[in-house]
């Protein structure tokens, strides 16, 4: 490969990661840029609501991923505990964790605020339930009323 060859292909590397960043972008809403107050974010459900275009929620991802991932974990565990009245199964944890964009259970080693009853299934914790608000907040979405 040429000098000129290794410039092209860095070239085309470069505009990838700029079209990649212009979608992100371009996925944020101009208006939740300018708010500022909780009260304002616009409610997201983490069971019915489909992630921003232009995201991919995931742990190696950009900030905004991340961000995304941390929301969407925390968001669907505590979901299924109030809604479903019970614990993730590991199945379940599984799923809840390939949602956020881990690629297998392990995703749920390097958080706290999460325990495990009796039959081993997965609750929130309150520590689980500040993680759920605060990656919430960092993406300026509310989480529905009976998540809170």
């Amino acid at each position: 490969m040429t000098a000129t060859d290794k410039i092209r292909e860095t070239i085309m590397t470069l505009r990838q990661m700029a079209n990649d960043l212009e979608q992100l972008i371009e996925a944020q809403s101009p208006d939740l840029e300018a708010v500022t107050s909780p009260g304002d974010w616009p409610i997201f459900d983490p069971e019915l609501d489909a992630v921003p275009p232009g995201i991919t929620p995931g742990p190696d991802g950009n900030r905004l991923e991340k961000d995304w991932c941390s929301a969407i974990l925390w968001g669907l565990l505590r979901a299924h505990n109030v809604r479903q009245g019970r614990g993730a199964t590991d199945a379940e944890a599984l799923e809840i964790a390939r949602a956020a964009g881990y690629s297998d259970r392990r995703g749920w080693n390097k958080w706290d605020g999460w325990r495990k009853d009796e039959d081993g299934n997965l609750w929130c914790t309150d520590v689980g339930i500040k993680n759920a608000a605060d990656w919430f907040a960092r993406i300026k979405r509310s989480l529905p009323e009976d998540l809170r």
